[in-house]
């Protein structure tokens, strides 16, 4: 009688009553055996990927089922910053840096926020010095929400010029 095996190893021609042992094709990657469907026989256990069982008396199809794995989530346990502090003068920026932990965290996602937008601000970690002041800016991560802070301080920008004056007493020498 004829054995046909879909995903598998084990096709043959076989005596009704001969004991006869199939195996599954090693999965793809990121599948994994499931099941046995069988046309012509009753498996004790079709989810076991080898099966070893006697010929019946009439042809047998095995097809092996594999289906998707489970995606593996790793969960964030915490995230830093690469500055803790930051000294800007009003107009400029500088960009901050955060990274998430574990390494192979499944979702490294994380917003950023001023809680002082008039003295600084801040887009993807990137933090615009508006006016004279303190702002501290934090990163949150979305899976767990996991913060990290940066106080940054904002100087008023110098003049570009100064007049100095040279003086002995009220009498004035020079002045450039």
């Amino acid at each position: 009688f004829a054995l046909t095996v879909v995903n598998g190893s084990g096709s043959g021609a076989y005596e009704a009553g001969a004991e006869v042992t199939v195996q599954a094709d090693d999965p793809a990657e990121g599948m994994h055996f499931k099941t046995w469907e069988a046309e012509g026989i009753m498996l004790e256990d079709p989810t076991q990927s080898t099966q070893t069982f006697a010929m019946p008396a009439n042809d047998v199809t095995l097809t092996a089922i594999f289906e998707e794995d489970e995606p593996v989530t790793v969960p964030v346990t915490g995230v830093t910053m690469d500055q803790n502090e930051l000294a800007l003068t009003v107009g400029d920026s500088a960009t901050l840096t955060a990274t998430v932990a574990p390494e192979n965290a499944t979702n490294k996602n994380v917003t950023w926020s001023s809680n002082n937008e008039e003295v600084a601000t801040v887009v993807g970690g990137k933090v615009t010095a508006v006016t004279a002041g303190e702002a501290t800016i934090t990163v949150t991560t979305e899976d767990g929400e996991y913060t990290a802070n940066c106080v940054v301080t904002v100087s008023e920008k110098p003049a570009d010029s100064f007049t100095v004056t040279f003086m002995n007493g009220d009498e004035v020498y020079k002045s450039e």
